[in-house]
Formats: C-alpha cells, sequence, structure tokens
C-alpha cells in the first residue's frame, strides 16, 4: 500500500471516530429527554384512557398538602419569608443565621444599613458611566446623570449645579438621597413575619385560596402538623365527595337550563338521563312543568341516595338474582362498562370490587369527563414549556465548560432538577382549579379561576346525541333557507356597461370590481 492510500485511509479513519463521537454526543444528551419522554406520554396515556383520574387528583391534592404543610408550618417559614421580602423591597441578601431570635427593629436597621452599603457600591460604579473623565467635564454626560438619579433614587438633581459641582460631591449627594429613600420604606411587614400566628394565619388563607375551604385559626394554634394535615386532608377529601354529588346534576340541568335559556329539546334528553343514572321515573311533561330549583333539588336527593348507599344495595341484588353471564350483560348495559366474565367470576369480594369500581365511573362520568379535560390542558401546556426551556439549556450548557464543569453532567442534573419542577407546576396548577372549573353541557370549560376559555367539542355523553336530537325533532317546513337573488342581472366583464357609456363593463363601472 502507497504513502497516499495510507494517509486516505487515516484521514477516513479520523473522520468516521469524529462522526461516531458526534453521533454518541446526541445519545447521552437525548437519554435525558428519552427517560422525560417515558414518563410523561406513560401519565398522559393514562389521562386519555380515562380510568382512575379520580385517584390521580387525590394524589396530586395529598402532595400539594404535604409540600405546603412542611412549608408554611415550618419554624424557619418567617424567617425564609424575612429573607424573600428583603430580597424584593431593597435588594438584599441576608443569610438565616444572621437574624434568627432577632426582632423586627433590628432585622430593620441590617436591613436597610445593607441597602445603604449597596446603593453607596452602585452610585460609585455608575456614576463612571456618566462622568467619563473627572477632570474634563466636557465628557459629562450631564442629562443621562439627572434622569439615571430621578429614576433610581427620586432625586431631582439641577444641570447647571452638577457641572458646577465635583464629582465626589455629586456621589455624596447622591448617596444621601439613596439613604432617605431607604430610610423612608416602609418596613411594618417584618413585626408581622415575626407574630406567633404568622404561619397559621398564612396557611389558612392559602387552603381558603387554594380549596376554597376555611380553616377555624384558633384549631390550628392549638394543633401539631400532622393533625393540621389530617384535618385538611379530611375537609378536601369531603369537599371532593360532595362534588361528585352535585357535578353530574349540574351538568345534566345544564342540557335543559343553560346560559342561552331554556333548551325545551333537551326535557327528553334529561328524563332519559335520569332513568339510566338513577331508574328516576321523571316524564318529559313533569320536568317541563317543574320549577328548576326544585328540579334540581329531587335530582340532588337521588344523587346523594346512589352515592351513598342505593347504587350498593342495588349491586347486591342483582349479583343474588343474576348469574354470571347475566350479571356482565346487565351490568355492560346498566354502567356502559367493559366486563367479562372472567372479571365477574367466583363469588368473592373481588367481584364485588370490579362492580363496584364500574358504578362508580358511571356515576362520576360527568366529573371524569371535565377531570380529563382539564389534566390535559394543563399537561399539555406545561410540557410545551418544558421541552422550550430544555431546548434553551441545550443550547447554553456547553459555556459551563468554562467553569471546568462536564457539559454532560451539567445537563443531566439540570434536566432533572426541571422536570421535577415541571411535575410540580402540574400538581399546583390542576388542584388550583380543579373545585372551580365547570364543563357546561354545550361546549366549553369555564372557571372562575383564570383557565384558557378553549372550545371543547366533546364534552361527554350528552353534547352530540343533544345535537343530533334537536336535529332531529325540529319542526320542518316552517323555517327555510332563502334563496340569494341579485337585485340587478350580472355582467359579463366584456358586456357593455349597464350606465351606458358604450364602454365595456370591465373598463367603466366595473373597473374597480
Amino acid at each position: 500500500m502507497c504513502s497516499s492510500d495510507l494517509g486516505i485511509e487515516k484521514a477516513q479513519k479520523k473522520v468516521e471516530e469524529r462522526n461516531f463521537e458526534i453521533r454518541k454526543s446526541v445519545l447521552e444528551y437525548d437519554e435525558v429527554m428519552d427517560y422525560q419522554r417515558k414518563i410523561f406520554y406513560g401519565r398522559r396515556r393514562q389521562i386519555l384512557a380515562g380510568k382512575g383520574l379520580k385517584n390521580i387528583i387525590e394524589e396530586m391534592i395529598d402532595a400539594t398538602i404535604a409540600k405546603n404543610c412542611d412549608t408554611i408550618l415550618n419554624e424557619s417559614y418567617p424567617i425564609r419569608c424575612i429573607i424573600e421580602w428583603a430580597k424584593t423591597n431593597f435588594g438584599v441578601e441576608l443569610k438565616p443565621s444572621g437574624i434568627a431570635g432577632v426582632g423586627a427593629a433590628e432585622i430593620e436597621k441590617i436591613i436597610k444599613e445593607r441597602a445603604k452599603d449597596n446603593a453607596a457600591n452602585d452610585i460609585s460604579l455608575s456614576l463612571g458611566e456618566y462622568l467619563e473623565d473627572y477632570g474634563d467635564r466636557r465628557s459629562w454626560d450631564v442629562a443621562g446623570l439627572c434622569k439615571w438619579a430621578m429614576s433610581a433614587f427620586r432625586v431631582n438633581l439641577s444641570t447647571g449645579k452638577i457641572k458646577a459641582q465635583e464629582p465626589e460631591e455629586i456621589e455624596e449627594q447622591l448617596i444621601t438621597a439613596a439613604a432617605e429613600q431607604i430610610d423612608k420604606k416602609d418596613c411594618s411587614q417584618l413585626a408581622e413575619f415575626l407574630k406567633d400566628d404568622f404561619p397559621v394565619r398564612t396557611f389558612a388563607e392559602w387552603a381558603r385560596a387554594k380549596f376554597d375551604i376555611k380553616l377555624d385559626i384558633e384549631q390550628l394554634k392549638n394543633a401539631n402538623t400532622p393533625q393540621i394535615r389530617r384535618q385538611l386532608s379530611e375537609e378536601t377529601a369531603a369537599k371532593y365527595k360532595q362534588r361528585e354529588i352535585e357535578y353530574p346534576v349540574e351538568f345534566a340541568m345544564n342540557m335543559v337550563y343553560g346560559p342561552e335559556g331554556t333548551n325545551v329539546y333537551g326535557f327528553e334528553r334529561l328524563a332519559e338521563w335520569a332513568k339510566k343514572k338513577y331508574n328516576a321515573d321523571f316524564s318529559v311533561e313533569q320536568i317541563a312543568n317543574s320549577k328548576p330549583k326544585l328540579l334540581y333539588k329531587q335530582l340532588l336527593e337521588l344523587s346523594e341516595n346512589f352515592n351513598n348507599g342505593e347504587l350498593g344495595r342495588e349491586l347486591t341484588e342483582k349479583q343474588d338474582e343474576l348469574n354470571t353471564a347475566e350479571l356482565v350483560n346487565w351490568a355492560n348495559e346498566r354502567f356502559g362498562a367493559s366486563l367479562s366474565e372472567d372479571e365477574l367470576a367466583g363469588d368473592g369480594p373481588e367481584r364485588k370490587e370490579k362492580l363496584l369500581e364500574a358504578a362508580r365511573e358511571f356515576l362520576r362520568s360527568e366529573l371524569s369527563e371535565l377531570e380529563k379535560y382539564v389534566l390535559l390542558q394543563v399537561y399539555d401546556s406545561t410540557w410545551k414549556d418544558h421541552l422550550y426551556s430544555m431546548d434553551h439549556l441545550k443550547d447554553s450548557i456547553h459555556f459551563r465548560a468554562f467553569a471546568e464543569k462536564d457539559p454532560k453532567t451539567e445537563y443531566k442534573r439540570e434536566g432533572f432538577r426541571m422536570f421535577n419542577e415541571m411535575l410540580e407546576t402540574i400538581e399546583d396548577r390542576v388542584t388550583d382549579i380543579i373545585f372551580k372549573v365547570r364543563l357546561e353541557a354545550g361546549a366549553r370549560a369555564q372557571s372562575v379561576w383564570n383557565v384558557s376559555q378553549t372550545v371543547h367539542d366533546e364534552v361527554g355523553q350528552f353534547a352530540m346525541a343533544q345535537r343530533q336530537r334537536a336535529a332531529a325533532q325540529a319542526p320542518q317546513g316552517e323555517e327555510r333557507v332563502k334563496q340569494i337573488r341579485l337585485e340587478q342581472p350580472k355582467v359579463g366583464r366584456n358586456e357593455p356597461c349597464t350606465c351606458g357609456s358604450g364602454k365595456k363593463y370591465k373598463k367603466c363601472c366595473g373597473k374597480n370590481a
């Protein structure tokens, strides 16, 4: 083999090694996103299936309560609030050890002294931007200095006076003005942070804003963290159970008494829904002649009875009366389930549990549809934001090599942190709106919380059937689409213009048509 062939072979080998390293690096970076995609889309598929959504919501609520109990009711919470408040309002960084056990007046003094020192340093550094050469006053940007002084420290400097002053005098004047502004700032919030009941008051306010649950502050003062967590968990569970009872009735009532007025074509559908749902014998005339409040009360009583024992009695009767094959057929027809004989074989507790699970899903089907809608909206929007952030991280992570850090290791660490933050954001957003959002029987989700008003065409078992029934039962022949007729005959572009000018239409009245 000649030397030129050896050179070509070595060059080709180097190119292949370089390409291999590039592909290997791409795969190593993609491992992070591959792990995240598997977890995210696994959860999303579970939501799309529409089963077990109640467990997902309950886990999110429990996790949110546990997290905020550990955060807000922690003894270090007031100190962390003070540190965050000082950073936000004064730009001062404090350490917990520096203010632990210190009174509000002393903390205020520490914060303001450090804020004054920071302001003095900023003024010394920034002054050079406007006074380039202290010896040459012609290089001074006096107008810019006056604007900066007004915006930063609210001090009105005179242009003529500045030109006559020395730089040291200007600096001293700005430092004094900054100190005066810092001294004027209100720090009464510090005393609130240090009150003994501040954590429990904050927790009670958080529970009210998050779940619309009012907690007794006096009771919270005499309870420890596990007791408070247990109390709030019990109250959210009771509120969630009540929502399972009320929401299907609200949704069904909305078929007839929607925001656009009474829908006469929904009376029959509501009667069929009540019969299917609660074995209730409502006639169309009875519904049409009933007052909405009375009808709602009657349906709500039926829902409460079925959720609190009536459903269990119905299942027990059918299990005693029917054999396995008949029970499967009855359950699938009654609850819209897809049970098999194998699942209901035998007479053990598993058989009853399977039936109860299918029955409960049927009773809360409207709420499940709403939860599915909310979860998908939150998951998808948060995932898009996360992908965008991960792309930015991947583009900038290589700069960490200048700090002698491995970019791949840093990417994995930061990616893991950002993914966990995304999951926490999902939990926070879902628990914020899940007790407040409503899904109308006609179209869209509405909420007292700031939920995007996205049209939702597939909102459950009523919307499509209602539209089809309304179209089929609409009076025929009473309203017809009128044929569109032209007031004047259409004129061709090359025909004589109708104005009588003798020109073609395209060169006369139809010139701008």
